[in-house]
């Protein structure tokens, strides 16, 4: 088989997966799955940055804050140094969702709906903190 026909069938080959990527939702979450990868990371360390301003709230007030105490302590302590901002409507997550906090018994719960957008499937970041 000559070169020339050989790269024919490997640019066939290519443009078959990038037709099948973009018609096929499970092909497409699998070729899109890094960015979903680095985006769910960076909304990790927001976690670690909220729960840091939960915990100095918890040390000052010997209570976790309610949900509203918690949009007022984000809205106070964080600059906006993301193109979204953190304080657009509140706060938002990398797909441009609002974070959900609630208190849940003698903790509290933050939650992401994560790529799909869609709460309760099994792409949401969630972090549960317990005393």
């Amino acid at each position: 088989m000559s070169a020339w026909k050989k790269w024919s069938l490997i640019a066939a080959a290519v443009g078959a997966l990038l037709v099948l990527a973009l018609t096929v939702p499970a092909v497409r979450h699998v070729l899109l799955a890094p960015s979903d990868m680095v985006q769910a990371v960076s909304t990790g360390m927001e976690f670690r940055r909220l729960e840091t301003m939960i915990e100095g709230f918890s040390k000052e007030y010997k209570r976790w804050p309610t949900e509203d105490e918690f949009h007022e302590l984000v809205n106070q302590s964080i600059e906006a140094d993301r193109g979204d901002s953190l304080k657009s409507n509140g706060l938002v997550d990398r797909w441009g969702e609002p974070y959900n906090y609630f208190r849940q018994g003698s903790g509290y719960v933050i939650t992401s709906m994560g790529p799909d957008r869609r709460p309760g499937s099994k792409d949401d970041i969630i972090l549960l903190k317990r005393k």
